[in-house]
């Protein structure tokens, strides 16, 4: 009976992760998929600063990373299960809560990263957790706090093994980096710069609707599995531990919004999980299942995609064959089209008069300017609508290429472009640039 559960939630919850990826397009999905086919030919747009596996595991594929990632899933929800003496159809179920539905695949990295930090938390006793911790760190980098279950183990060779472990998994990104970049670090570094130092001007206060949003309607049930909370249990003080050191990362990165709180949702399930243990097997999936459909109605409209229509529809505007700079680049490139990110104000004349083709969709407010009427109207417009506006120098056509710059490289290139100085950036500079 459970092994028919778990398929039936299997096949259920990975076609809809399927069908949400057909009718909608994802930014981050795009660029990794994107750098997937660059580590395969050499070849098209490439973004340094993503983490390497998801694209790893996009050789074959997107619908085969969405299957493989999701079998991933289920195979880690029943080994933490069993380990820890949960009921894996109650867990499983109370995992994939509206939130993780929603967005575990929409951003390519999510489920992901919430399948091997539960793997990282069911070995966490043996060498195997620094093997899973490597393959984290690998999908999402913000993974890298999660060194510090690694020396939860009373013997130091153990954990010794579990840290040299997590090192040969991670090392063949650190030589990547260095052939590439001529610096091991340098994924990490562009990753860092781009997504906290850049964004140190929001300093957004926590939220704790963001909280409320990743946890659902399981909310009152985490609660009451916290007030069963046993002090002598190793599981319990881990997932207590683990909650607060997500809590603690949102807290400190200037941008907060739900997708950072995600890591949550494997502790939220764990004492939710704990708190249906005094039901019955039946009584506890009524339960389980009442909470997950009465919170996908409600949650449902907070989580939109774009569906690709807004891009595809519009290729027919512009010419392709002249490089292309956009503010929604990822998506041109996903489609075909060579492109890379959309200028500065100062700079658009420029980028005009060397044979740039500018498109601008005007539902993405970054930039703001293409939304000046004034400023646009004052430039040569080849197209003009409620969804897009395209400009370009008709005179002049610069060949596309494969855009694969850096942030730290994108920087250097606007400031040389603005200050018409020869001055470079390090990395140091822009790490440094958030204090």
């Amino acid at each position: 009976m459970s092994k028919r559960l778990l398929a039936a939630l299997f096949i259920i919850s990975t076609s809809f992760f399927m069908v949400q990826h057909a009718f909608n397009v994802s930014w981050d999905f795009s660029v990794f998929f994107l750098n997937s086919r660059y580590l395969l030919f050499n070849h098209g747009f490439f973004e340094i600063r993503r983490p390497p596996l998801p694209a790893f595991l996009m050789f074959f594929g997107e619908y085969f990373y969405i299957f493989f990632v999701s079998l991933v899933g289920l195979y880690a929800c029943v080994k933490f299960s069993n380990r820890y003496s949960l009921n894996p159809v109650v867990f499983y179920s109370l995992i994939l809560s509206p939130y993780v539905l929603f967005t575990g695949f929409a951003v390519g990295t999510e489920f992901l990263t919430l399948a091997l930090t539960l793997l990282l938390f069911t070995y966490i006793k043996d060498e195997l957790s620094g093997f899973f911790f490597g393959l984290s760190f690998l999908a999402h980098y913000t993974n890298a706090s999660s060194v510090i279950f690694l020396f939860f183990k009373r013997d130091w060779r153990r954990i010794i093994g579990s840290l040299l472990l997590a090192f040969l998994v991670i090392a063949p990104w650190f030589l990547f980096n260095y052939w590439f970049k001529a610096d091991p670090f340098y994924s990490f570094w562009d990753s860092y710069a781009q997504n906290v130092s850049s964004r140190s001007y929001y300093d957004m206060s926590f939220n704790l609707f963001d909280l409320l949003i990743v946890s659902s309607f399981l909310f009152p049930l985490f609660l009451v599995g916290l007030s069963r909370f046993r002090r002598d249990s190793f599981i319990d003080w881990l997932m207590l531990f683990f909650f607060l050191v997500r809590l603690g990362n949102y807290f400190f990165i200037p941008l907060k919004i739900p997708r950072y709180l995600f890591g949550v949702v494997i502790p939220v399930a764990y004492f939710s999980a704990k708190s249906l243990n005094r039901f019955n097997y039946r009584a506890s999936l009524v339960v389980a299942s009442l909470t997950i459909i009465f919170s996908a109605f409600f949650y449902s409209p907070l989580f939109y995609l774009e569906s690709p229509s807004i891009y595809t529809d519009n290729l027919v505007h512009f010419n392709d064959s002249c490089m292309v700079m956009s503010n929604a680049w990822p998506f041109l490139n996903y489609y075909g089209v060579d492109s890379g990110p959309s200028p500065r104000k100062q700079l658009v004349v420029d980028y005009l008069n060397q044979g740039y083709t500018l498109v601008f969709f005007k539902h993405i407010r970054d930039p703001s300017y293409p939304l000046n009427e004034s400023f646009i109207s004052s430039l040569p417009v080849s197209y003009d609508s409620y969804q897009l506006v395209v400009l370009s120098n008709e005179s002049v056509c610069l060949p596309s290429y494969s855009y694969n710059l850096s942030y730290i490289e994108e920087m250097n290139n606007t400031y040389h472009e603005l200050h018409n100085s020869s001055f470079s950036f390090t990395i140091w500079d822009l790490l440094k640039s958030e204090e």
